[in-house]
């Protein structure tokens, strides 16, 4: 009985793979190249941190982080606002595990 209700339990958990949070966007335009070296200009500053380059028709966007609350992504920004002065705070369903 215990190992059925564990089973549920776990089948459940798997359904939710999405959750609030937010995202940086150091970049929107229509130039890949732009996007690619918005990037790459991330990287330099901080090889840790992680981004994308998503393509939605006609404009690219480069995002960053996958923060769970605004207080973390806030912080993360006013770092990245010097150096991308257009960086916008983004709600968004953060993937999980």
């Amino acid at each position: 009985e215990l190992d059925s209700i564990i089973s549920i339990i776990k089948l459940e958990s798997k359904e939710i793979k999405f959750i609030d949070g937010f995202t940086i966007q150091i970049y929107l335009g229509d130039s890949r190249l732009e996007a690619e070296e918005a990037k790459e200009k991330l990287q330099l500053l901080d090889s840790l941190i992680s981004s994308k380059i998503i393509f939605t028709q006609p404009n690219y966007r480069v995002k960053t982080g996958g923060f769970l609350d605004r207080f973390n992504a806030n912080y993360e920004f006013k770092k990245l606002k010097k150096e991308f002065p257009n960086a916008i705070i983004i709600p968004e369903k953060i993937k999980i595990n």
